[in-house]
């Protein structure tokens, strides 16, 4: 099937809702939608149910901005922990501000791109400014308290954190800090 056939139907978020008794002519947008995004079936379901639901392009779109903005970052991941980042009460524009003003203020607290993309991935609230400002402060003060160890772990900030780093910050900065 081609992408541009999977991209035109369904074309409205409540196209995707199940409106037929059929079980399989219900599930088949669901299955394409799922094809596309590679986001999970219970993640859709909820993100079709909705008021602010995406349409399908939408959908698409905006998962296409954000691995534009958040690069290597696994966003299908990030949306089942956000489905706010997805939601039709930010527009796109503003979700990409957002963004930026965010990895802005996370690269002066946090010098390792690979350190920030992994607190991104794992704490993707914040590209909607939610945690606010206490949020931020907590990051700064992990970051400088733990300068040394973040340093060992992120190397020269390319390349991804390994097991044991992803481990480190997920232990001490997201569950604990």
């Amino acid at each position: 099937m081609s992408l541009a056939r999977l991209v035109r139907a369904p074309t409205f978020a409540r196209d995707v809702r199940a409106s037929s008794s059929s079980s399989s002519s219900s599930s088949r947008p669901l299955d394409r939608l799922e094809a596309l995004t590679s986001l999970p079936r219970r993640t859709l379901e909820d993100i079709t149910a909705r008021e602010d639901a995406l349409d399908a392009k939408r959908l698409v779109r905006r998962m296409t901005l954000l691995r534009e903005l958040v690069a290597r970052a696994n966003i299908e991941y990030m949306i089942d922990i956000e489905p706010g980042l997805i939601s039709g009460e930010i527009e796109d524009e503003d979700l990409a501000e957002s963004v930026r003003e965010v990895m802005t203020a996370l690269e002066q607290s946090v010098p390792w791109e690979n350190a920030r993309l992994f607190l991104i991935e794992r704490e993707p609230s914040l590209l909607l400014e939610r945690g606010g400002s206490r949020r931020m402060e907590e990051i700064r003060a992990f970051f400088v308290e733990h300068e040394d160890n973040v340093r060992a772990i992120a190397g020269d900030g390319a390349s991804w954190l390994d097991a044991e780093g992803q481990r480190f910050l997920e232990n001490w900065l997201v569950d604990w800090y």
